[in-house]
């Protein structure tokens, strides 16, 4: 796919870069946002008319009073970092490891061999898990695949029938440690602001294509659709990167390195 200018044809194709807003205000490092099977940019006008109220029908009054850029992305790529802007977090955030002691699990239903979710792991993943029938291992400890199938990668495990197995209204006792990673802390949504660089294709990415060059300096990011969490069409994120004005009063849009608005 290749943008020519110079015969004045366009077909849409290039790359999209994002650098969130560092503490003190100023973009960080850009990165590349991954495969984006669509991108559009989108501007409205509120318009502020008034039409004589005597006499022929004319126009008193035709100003424009507000313009509305909105670039919206469909990106396939389905990096932590996009998933963390598409549900309103503002990082993957470090998670450390940590030790969880004598976690309590209340059997419920032993007959249909149920799994359950170790209550202080919240679904991130574990190591090292030992379950026993009493508090700080005062107990017998169950043996893992006869009375217990551990998903360490989910942060939970499935019990078993077995000969010693937990009745139903046992209270179980898990430690176990949860693994260092990454994860999203997602609680009150919160605007995700940075800059936008979108770069066409260009002579150094495809052969006879002479790119164009938009760059935002502030912008702010937010879901515009949804995302099928199963379905038979490969899975994509939507996001509406609304374009705002600068705190130093500068130009909302930049292209090719000549402002457009302001």
């Amino acid at each position: 796919m290749i943008s020519n200018h110079r015969d004045n044809i366009i077909v849409g194709a290039g790359e999209m870069y994002f650098a969130a807003l560092e503490p003190g205000g100023t973009p960080g490092a850009e990165r590349h946002l991954g495969h984006a099977s669509s991108a559009s940019l989108s501007i409205q006008e509120e318009r502020i008319t008034v039409q004589s109220s005597s006499g022929p029908p004319r126009t008193l009054v035709d100003a424009v009073r507000s313009i509305t850029r909105t670039l919206t992305m469909t990106l396939n790529d389905m990096s932590l970092a996009n998933l963390a802007a598409f549900l309103g977090s503002d990082a993957a955030l470090p998670r450390p490891a940590e030790g969880v002691k004598d976690d309590e699990i209340t059997v419920a239903c032993i007959e249909t061999g149920p799994f359950y979710g170790l209550p202080s792991a919240r679904g991130r993943a574990i190591a090292d898990l030992v379950v026993h029938r009493q508090a700080r291992k005062g107990g017998a400890a169950l043996s893992e695949d006869t009375h217990y199938r551990a998903e360490p990668g989910h942060g939970r495990l499935r019990l078993l029938q077995a000969p010693g197995s937990p009745a139903n209204g046992d209270t179980l006792y898990a430690s176990y440690t949860v693994t260092a990673g990454k994860r999203l802390a997602i609680g009150r949504p919160q605007p995700v602001r940075g800059a936008l660089r979108y770069i066409e294709l260009s002579p150094g990415i495809a052969p006879d294509s002479h790119g164009r060059h938009y760059y935002a300096p502030l912008v702010s990011l937010r879901p515009a659709g949804d995302l099928s969490l199963i379905g038979n069409e490969m899975q994509a994120l939507q996001i509406a990167a609304l374009i705002l004005e600068p705190e130093d009063c500068g130009a909302a849009l930049i292209v090719d390195g000549a402002p457009h608005g302001t």
